[in-house]
């Protein structure tokens, strides 16, 4: 058994300096990071998208707590801001995340009510759905470009 072993060790090490010399690493342009770059962007939105989607459900069911969820939602909302630069593209994408976080703060409310949870985890919802909407509001407030009006001036 030890002398297999050996002679795969061998094998091994006689092959790694070739595959070395031929695995050079090829010059990337920035035209390849940037794909990169937006591939990563849009996988990481689908995962976090999925994961939200997942953690909800199970939120409403009672199995999971609002911590999960406002840590998911709020990596969501940073992957969505990241994922663009146009200024209507983040707002729209915030004020769905609005709606989302709103659905999850009802849900809270209701639960509180009924005495299935305490304020601390009504105070977590509000907290996610105030960070969302602050998200919102400086997003809709930031400086934009000056629009033409009807005349082109």
């Amino acid at each position: 058994m030890s002398r297999i072993a050996s002679l795969l060790l061998l094998l091994a090490l006689s092959i790694a300096p070739v595959l070395c010399l031929t695995a050079e690493p090829q010059p990337t342009t920035n035209d390849d990071v940037a794909a990169q770059l937006k591939s990563a962007l849009d996988e990481r939105v689908k995962v976090l998208s999925q994961l939200v989607e997942l953690l909800t459900g199970y939120y409403k069911l009672g199995a999971v707590d609002i911590a999960q969820v406002a840590t998911a939602e709020n990596d969501f909302c940073n992957a969505l801001l990241d994922s663009t630069d146009e200024p209507e593209k983040r707002i729209a994408l915030l004020t769905k995340q609005l709606d989302k976080v709103s659905d999850i703060l009802k849900i809270t409310q209701g639960r509180r009510q009924t005495g299935q949870v305490d304020v601390a985890v009504l105070y977590r919802a509000k907290s996610l759905y105030l960070d969302v909407t602050i998200k919102l509001l400086r997003e809709r407030g930031k400086d934009r470009p000056p629009t033409p009006n009807a005349t082109g001036k």
